[in-house]
């Protein structure tokens, strides 16, 4: 089975003594977020992939030795040149330049991915904004990844008001942005890659896959496309995260929504099963065999 930890929240960086505890307990339950009484309970395996997708790996470090020993383990570590005006908590781009290349040293440069993602032209962060970031962190990367993976944003409910202006990247912007980055790219020999578009882009010469996907991850990954927005082209995987309990505040998340920031903080219990809370009364709990891939009632 491959895990996603996760694209609903960020787990390694606010809630790693919880993973922690569900690798050793072996297993994880995880509500849906559009029922949340249906619950699904995954276990772990020695042939699983667990993908980790993060803003700041720094204290999921000094436990990815031990987690590559008992998995096989890729990192997706987000890294963009935005502020604090719009990446409200992340940490400092120097610190997390830091901690990608220990992780890469840990993890090996073909397990981790560099995203720069998403590329949004709003207010200061304009054309020239993106070479210059662009330049900088690849420069800083490409000892260490093979791989950077880049979307353009896309406007979901809500952006609008967190953002007031925000519009899709220009078509003008795209091209001159495209061309830039894939001659970066080549000229320090890292494969560039888009994620979830729906347009050709292979003028660019820029490969078409998804992150979760066989390209990346190896034949491992094979497997039926997932299809969860569109554009998408990764596999089937399973997300552990909840929408909501993120705690970045980048404005541009479509992951903020369901749980406040503020609940998933007073309810989060490391020793607990679930990233939030616990069993309710009513709950309905499946198990996920992957063998037949469908839900067995407990």
């Amino acid at each position: 089975m491959i895990f996603n930890i996760s694209s609903r929240t960020d787990i390694p960086a606010f809630y790693t003594p919880w993973l922690l505890n569900r690798l050793s307990e072996g297993y994880v339950l995880v509500r849906n977020p559009y029922d949340m009484k249906s619950v699904i309970r995954y276990d772990f395996h020695e042939n699983d992939i667990l993908c980790f997708v993060s803003k700041d790996f720094s204290p999921l470090i000094p436990y990815l030795e031990d987690i590559a020993e008992r998995f096989r383990i890729h990192l997706y570590y987000t890294v963009t040149g935005y502020g604090r005006d719009i990446e409200r908590n992340v940490p400092l781009v120097k610190d997390r330049v830091s901690s990608f290349q220990k992780a890469s040293k840990i993890v090996g440069k073909d397990n981790i991915s560099w995203r720069y993602d998403p590329v949004m032209v709003y207010g200061r962060y304009d054309v020239q904004f993106h070479k210059k970031a662009f330049s900088y962190l690849l420069e800083r990367f490409s000892c260490y990844t093979g791989l950077c993976i880049f979307s353009f944003i896309s406007l979901y409910k809500g952006m609008s008001v967190r953002m007031p202006g925000i519009s899709p990247v220009s078509l003008e912007d795209r091209q001159e942005i495209l061309s830039y980055m894939k001659e970066e790219a080549e000229r320090y020999g890292i494969c560039l890659q888009s994620c979830a578009i729906g347009e050709d882009y292979s003028k660019y010469s820029i490969r078409q896959a998804g992150c979760i996907s066989a390209e990346v991850l190896g034949s491992q990954a094979c497997g039926i496309l997932k299809k969860s927005r569109p554009g998408c082209l990764c596999v089937e995987n399973r997300d552990i995260g909840a929408y909501g309990t993120c705690r970045h505040g980048c404005l541009y998340c479509y992951a903020a929504s369901g749980f406040s920031g503020g609940l998933a903080k007073e309810s989060h219990d490391p020793s607990s099963p679930f990233l939030i809370g616990s069993q309710m009364s009513g709950d309905r709990i499946g198990f996920y065999d992957d063998s037949s891939q469908f839900l067995l009632d407990l």
